[in-house]
């Protein structure tokens, strides 16, 4: 996946998406350091979305996937390996043969 294709996530900021038919994936990008302290929180808007959350890495490789936290689906806590640019992916369950639909808010937490 070429992060470069995703829309710009600020830490700390609050964003909103929708999951869809027509777009059952959305990518989100950030800068990070090796050694930063990120946690990811996504918060479907309706019940009707059964959302997937992955963590790609600089080398586009998945580094991450969301754990279900109730209603939240959340990376929590975790180090990134190395300085780049970092790839969210946010989707429904069963990506492309799914049925569920929504919105969502992503949040990129960090302290530092």
């Amino acid at each position: 996946m070429e992060q470069d294709e995703g829309r710009p996530i600020d830490f700390n900021v609050t964003q909103t998406g929708t999951i869809e038919d027509d777009n059952p994936f959305d990518f989100w990008t950030f800068d990070g350091s090796e050694g930063m302290i990120v946690t990811v929180s996504l918060l479907p808007i309706n019940a009707r979305l059964e959302p997937d959350l992955l963590l790609v890495g600089p080398d586009g490789n998945e580094i991450g996937y969301g754990a279900d936290q109730g209603r939240t689906t959340e990376i929590a806590e975790f180090e990134l390996p190395d300085d780049g640019p970092y790839a969210v992916a946010v989707s429904r369950a069963s990506g492309l043969q799914g049925d569920s639909a929504g919105g969502y808010q992503l949040r990129v937490e960090t302290d530092q």
